[in-house]
């Protein structure tokens, strides 16, 4: 893999996180902190724009992570995979210097488990995306290279049965990269979900009752913030790969 081939996704994977964490973070933090503006429509609006755009930046490297191994091997991408973790690294960062210059000092006696957890579930969920997209990105490579070996024995015109691009569709069962996404974002979905259980649960046990009357709330909250942004994240990431086949074909 070429330093060439690195620059649009830096470019659009810290373009996402530098929104998200020089932005979002701080105006997120100044919002928390204060009473008043923290019970009106701005921190609802800010605390969603959050949860979109950590899926959105998550969507960015998933799409330009298939896209190396639509062009690569899966070793022939370390490039990318060291890239990837940079980034990574820089938005919990750049999210922890945001939040210590809105607080006024960097405070490193902090307790940053729920940083090390979100990293260490990203990474799961790339390691994931990146193993079986390779499987079957390379299952369709080889089903095509077979095919056309097989056509030019009897001299007929090589027309692969699938492809990996355009995209006849917004979800596939046999493209590689589009069903890659999917089940990439079904796994994001399922931590996310999670996530917000055991913060509920915890909730909970602090003293602050659960009721029935509450159910309609929590499912309106799980939809805004987790669905939407999680169904947003897939068809972002279908962007992503379109726009990257078209500037490195």
């Amino acid at each position: 893999m070429q330093k060439k081939d690195l620059k649009i996704p830096a470019l659009l994977m810290f373009g996402i996180y530098i929104l998200y964490s020089c932005a979002l973070v701080p105006l997120y933090q100044l919002l928390s902190a204060d009473i008043v503006l923290m019970n009106t429509i701005w921190w609802d609006v800010v605390d969603f724009l959050m949860n979109l755009f950590e899926v959105l930046g998550i969507a960015t490297v998933i799409a330009c992570l298939l896209y190396a191994l639509y062009h690569y091997s899966l070793k022939a991408c370390l490039p990318m995979y060291l890239l990837i973790g940079g980034v990574l690294l820089f938005k919990y960062i750049a999210s922890l210097i945001a939040i210590s210059i809105v607080g006024g000092s960097l405070d490193l006696t902090s307790d940053f488990s729920s940083f090390f957890i979100s990293f260490a579930l990203e990474i799961i969920e790339l390691v994931f995306v990146a193993l079986l997209g390779n499987y079957w990105i390379a299952s369709l490579k080889r089903e095509n290279e077979a095919l056309e070996k097989a056509n030019a024995a009897l001299g007929k015109e090589f027309t692969p049965h699938n492809d990996f691009f355009p995209f006849q569709k917004p979800l596939s069962r046999t493209n590689p990269l589009q069903r890659t996404a999917f089940w990439g974002f079904v796994l994001i979905t399922v931590f996310r979900l999670i996530s917000y259980v055991i913060a509920d649960v915890t909730y909970g046990l602090m003293g602050y009752g659960f009721s029935t009357e509450d159910i309609p709330v929590t499912l309106l909250y799980w939809l805004l913030l987790i669905f939407i942004p999680s169904i947003a994240g897939y068809f972002c990431s279908l962007g992503w790969m379109l726009l990257l086949k078209h500037k490195n074909p």
